[in-house]
């Protein structure tokens, strides 16, 4: 991906200490929610569905991208605003309602064929 001048980023509502860990085995960014071990969790800590359409646009916006020069890539419900604002969209393992919006979907375990099918979008 880098090599290729590309930018990737997680965007989950998984916890950000665990979604960061990505950034070691090479995503740029992660951004998950914000809740730490052993404490309360109230929704201002949560990433919501739009939270991650907003983080979308400012990071095309912070490299000069067109939303048609970004893929995303997602399972579950809270991606169902994201695949309805980017036109390359790719359900991994998705449920059925994120099936039906994205672009073209990848059923397996090897995340390398799903970021192939993506990639062919652009």
């Amino acid at each position: 991906i880098r090599n290729r001048g590309e930018y990737s980023t997680v965007i989950s509502q998984s916890p950000q200490f665990f979604v960061e860990r990505l950034t070691g085995w090479g995503a740029d960014s992660a951004f998950g929610a914000q809740v730490a071990l052993r404490s309360e969790v109230g929704p201002e800590s949560l990433l919501s569905a739009e939270d991650k359409v907003s983080i979308v646009s400012k990071l095309l916006a912070e490299y000069g991208l067109a939303e048609g020069d970004c893929v995303a890539y997602g399972d579950s419900t809270s991606d169902i605003p994201l695949f309805g604002k980017l036109p390359n969209t790719v359900a991994v393992n998705a449920s059925a309602r994120v099936r039906e919006l994205a672009t073209i979907e990848y059923e397996g375990s090897d995340l390398r064929g799903a970021y192939v099918l993506g990639r062919g979008l652009l």
